[in-house]
């Protein structure tokens, strides 16, 4: 009967204690589109000369330069639960490089409550032609080094069965 209870109380609390290990938001899923430079301008900016950001947070490998490829992070919640020094970091591979191109950067300070992350790479580091990359992964980790969540493209590593078979 002991027994029985002690199935019964785990079943019951593996949620709650699943849950709480979940400290900060996730990546729910990620789109990756071209952005012309127009899609950014908002009326205020037009009164203030101010770029107004909305509801997400928009990071560019050019700050200057608003066109280029944008990965765009969905979350599950608000980036404001993330500490501050939190850091986005892209490993990615573009159809004219050969070697793997990686980039970080952290969050702004005070971290705004959007639950978008849109990461572009824009100027000298747009891909040619507006080829989209051609695998990435994207990593959201801590000051110190923790990594937070993560999320990848299909095509960065090959599929589980791929590998078994190796």
């Amino acid at each position: 009967m002991k027994r029985l209870f002690s199935i019964a109380l785990l079943c019951l609390l593996t949620p709650v204690v699943t849950a709480q290990a979940k400290d900060y938001p996730q990546i729910e899923y990620v789109k990756s589109r071209h952005v012309e430079a127009n899609t950014f301008k908002r009326i205020s900016e037009y009164f203030d000369g101010q770029e107004n950001q909305g509801d997400k947070i928009v990071l560019r490998t050019d700050p200057s330069v608003r066109q280029g490829w944008y990965l765009i992070l969905m979350l599950d919640g608000d980036a404001d639960e993330y500490p501050a020094g939190t850091r986005v970091g892209i490993k990615m591979i573009l159809p004219d490089r050969k070697e793997e191109v990686i980039k970080a950067t952290a969050l702004p300070t005070p971290i705004p409550d959007a639950s978008e992350i849109w990461i572009g790479l824009t100027g000298a580091e747009e891909p040619a032609d507006g080829k989209p990359p051609v695998a990435w992964i994207v990593v959201i980790y801590g000051p110190d080094g923790k990594i937070y969540t993560r999320y990848k493209s299909y095509l960065w590593e090959k599929p589980e069965e791929e590998k078994a078979k190796q």
